[in-house]
């Protein structure tokens, strides 16, 4: 492998980049930030140590946004979601992205340092984004507020993943939108 492949998602720790990219199947591990650096671990003893059913990862700029909204967070992600009503769900920020193509897949690294659960209280698939209200950027991010930033924002983030299409064949898709609210309680922090 060359390292010049690596040189976006550099891992903040000290966890060897091989190590996340040689785990066996990768869909059901990620990385985690810890007092040792980072460590791997199944995706579903994260969701256990916060008592949460799925894990929304926002990635460091957005999360610290997110952390403002005190009762209420609106994501848009593109076309659909798996999200679902009544769950809960772990909001968490990215350390470190991962990456996959045809010869490598690299876990993302998590932290959980001021991880929060919410509950799904609302999902909306295939949204068509010039009639999404204004009501609902109520409770999204700072960087997304309005129409024209949704559409940035979606881009920016999928258009890697679909380099054949176009904005408007990208953004034609819609969007998907899910409503967490957040769980007042003490039962949100791992029980490490």
């Amino acid at each position: 492998m060359s390292t010049d492949y690596y040189h976006e998602v550099a891992p903040p720790g000290k966890l060897a980049l091989f190590q996340r990219a040689r785990v066996g199947d990768m869909g059901r591990y990620t990385g985690l930030l810890d007092s040792s650096g980072e460590k791997i671990l199944p995706i579903e003893e994260l969701l256990a140590s916060f008592n949460a059913d799925g894990v929304i990862r926002l990635r460091r700029t957005d999360f610290d946004q997110a952390l403002l909204l005190k009762e209420r967070l609106i994501t848009f992600n593109l076309g659909r979601v798996t999200n679902e009503i009544g769950k809960r769900y772990l909001v968490i920020a990215i350390a470190s992205p991962g990456f996959k193509d045809e010869n490598v897949e690299v876990l993302p690294v998590l932290d959980p340092k001021d991880a929060r659960v919410g509950l799904c209280t609302e999902v909306r698939q295939e949204v068509p984004i010039e009639s999404i209200s204004e009501d609902d950027f109520n409770n999204s991010i700072e960087s997304i507020k309005n129409i024209e930033m949704l559409k940035s924002a979606l881009f920016e983030r999928y258009s890697k993943f679909n380099r054949e299409l176009t904005r408007e064949q990208l953004l034609s898709r819609g969007c998907a939108l899910t409503t967490i609210d957040f769980i007042r309680n003490t039962d949100q922090k791992p029980s490490r």
